[in-house]
């Protein structure tokens, strides 16, 4: 009996994607989210394979996903398209070689990045392809390592740290791989996370233990202090920003304890970060974070230090103390996650 591993809605909710497991073999559907009609079948690639970050592009028309297979002597990613009716399939990567299976896709659906890399060596390159299949190009020609990358909100631009011969550099390129630019060289110091900044041509990242925004070529500024480590910062993004991009919010362990405590800082530095949750003791972490439209901060901690994770508020700006917003909560009792906080309209009177 066939299993049913995972569903993802359109854009617009008029569609979802799902898969199912039977014997051994996955298959990957999609059908009208009303009901009523046949399940298109979009992919089946004939293995024991298991589908990964399966995204509809902006517009609904194309599906992009992953296909992963793990057969306990050689790990396997490549990178798919078809379009949402389930037909025209398309190998968007050039061989076997992309793992690990991580890819953006540009906000106006057009393109994926991604790092095309075997599971053996450590050397890969950044690959910038055309979602219908109709092309690629490579970003770091040469013996250039990527390791981090981001796409610009126009879909033109991507920046990416990458290293070569012991020299660690950011760069900026066009998505078609016309337009190349370095934008910082640095000392021996890899680059893992990176965000561009929305609405703008900032870049802010993390090395060595702190945040920094690059907010011109060659003009760095820390906005961090030097903590032990930046977590990843947040399981759904790198760093999250307010919606005028002034502000970025990371995890980061600045005092060196081994505790993740919440920070915001603006993206100039022209203000110290500010920690957005009281002194944390050890084993207390910071969790998952959000920013809502009234531009006030949604995380998850234990703040009473009573073994239990509670979701709290607080304003980006301080003006106030957080506020616990979930009700009681049992002895044995945690809030594991929420949604993306939304901005609720007053309902129309009938006429």
């Amino acid at each position: 009996e066939a299993r049913l591993m995972f569903a993802k809605f359109s854009p617009d909710g008029s569609r979802v994607a799902y898969s199912t497991y039977d014997v051994g073999i996955e298959r990957l559907f999609v059908v009208s989210a009303s009901g009523g009609s046949v399940p298109k079948l979009v992919a089946l690639l004939g293995f024991p394979a298991t589908f990964d970050q399966v995204r509809f592009t902006p517009d609904g028309a194309r599906l992009v996903f992953v296909d992963f297979l793990d057969d306990d002597s050689t790990i396997t990613c490549d990178l798919w398209s078809a379009r949402s009716d389930g037909t025209g399939l398309v190998q968007l990567n050039p061989g076997p070689r992309f793992y690990p299976a991580r890819y953006q896709l540009s906000p106006d659906g057009q393109r994926v990045l991604y790092i095309d890399r075997d599971e053996i060596s450590s050397y890969g390159e950044l690959v910038s392809a055309r979602v219908d299949g109709a092309g690629w190009q490579l970003l770091t020609p040469g013996a250039a390592q990527p390791y981090a990358f981001g796409i610009s909100d126009d879909s033109e631009f991507c920046v990416f740290s990458e290293r070569e011969a012991g020299q660690d550099r950011l760069c900026l390129d066009r998505l078609d791989a016309s337009q190349p630019l370095e934008l910082l060289a640095l000392a021996p110091g890899s680059i893992f996370t990176l965000a561009l900044v929305p609405g703008s041509s900032a870049v802010v990242f993390f090395r060595q233990g702190v945040v920094y925004s690059l907010t011109a070529p060659g003009v760095v500024v820390a906005l961090s202090g030097a903590g032990a480590t930046t977590a990843h910062t947040n399981s759904l993004e790198p760093f999250l920003f307010s919606p005028d991009g002034r502000q970025v919010l990371y995890r980061n362990d600045e005092a060196a304890s081994g505790v993740m405590e919440l920070f915001g800082a603006p993206v100039d530095g022209s203000a110290p970060a500010r920690r957005l949750c009281p002194p944390l003791g050890s084993d207390r972490d910071v969790g998952g974070f959000r920013l809502a439209p009234d531009n006030s901060v949604l995380y998850l901690a234990d703040l009473a230090a009573n073994e239990r994770v509670a979701l709290f508020g607080v304003p980006l700006d301080g003006a106030r103390a957080e506020r616990e917003l979930n009700g009681a909560l049992g002895a044995s009792q945690d809030v594991t996650s929420f949604g993306q906080p939304q901005r609720l309209r007053r309902p129309e009177r009938a006429p």
